[in-house]
């Protein structure tokens, strides 16, 4: 009987290969995998917190229309129109809401201005897949979040408990507005309601 040397056969180390290269295709396979999901997490994650922050700008500049400041001045203070929401087409959806073509506010801004208080006007529309923020009445138009199909006016809120359907013009006694943004996450469409209340409203 001959004895084996001290080793291993050709074969051996073929199979051997052959698992260790199956073992590491496996493992460049998840690591690709991991690597796109946490892409694609990230890039929802970003795209959910531009939207949030461009929402938190709507409500803040429409909850502020009118406003004229606190100052002895501010009684004797105009800011013109101090809402206008100009609703896009006629047809409104199977719900009575109606898509906006742009809603424009006009108010005083005290915080962050320095020497006499001016009058702002803001400006809000969707073009092209994205929110769109314009200061100023010839300003132009910034794109403040992508992947925004529409923003629609649900209704008008008016003083106590009633509401309006939306319509081509405000309410005198409007109080607040309820609000639909419609945008793409990922591939799917989702919409959110959001409800603006006019602080500065008599």
């Amino acid at each position: 009987m001959r004895r084996r040397a001290g080793g291993f056969t050709l074969v051996e180390l073929l199979v051997a290969s052959s698992v260790l290269m199956t073992m590491l295709a496996a493992l460049g396979t998840l690591f690709l995998s991991s690597s796109r999901a946490y892409e694609g997490n990230r890039a929802a994650s970003a795209a959910a917190g531009q939207l949030r922050s461009a929402v938190h700008a709507l409500q803040y500049d429409v909850s502020m229309a009118g406003f004229v400041g606190l100052d002895a001045g501010a009684p004797d203070r105009e800011v013109g129109v101090p809402l206008t929401v100009t609703l896009a087409g006629s047809g409104a959806a199977p719900d009575a809401s109606r898509a906006i073509a742009e809603i424009a506010v006009r108010y005083v801004e005290t915080r962050y201005a320095q020497g006499a208080p001016a009058v702002r006007e803001v400006a809000y529309r969707v073009r092209d897949g994205a929110l769109e923020r314009r200061e100023g009445p010839d300003g132009a138009f910034v794109a403040i979040a992508d992947g925004v199909i529409e923003l629609r006016l649900v209704r008008y809120r008016r003083q106590g408990t009633s509401t309006a359907a939306p319509s081509a013009s405000v309410p005198a006694d409007l109080t607040g507005l309820d609000l639909r943004i419609v945008y793409r996450h990922g591939t799917a469409e989702r919409a959110e309601e959001l409800s603006v209340s006019l602080l500065n409203r008599p």
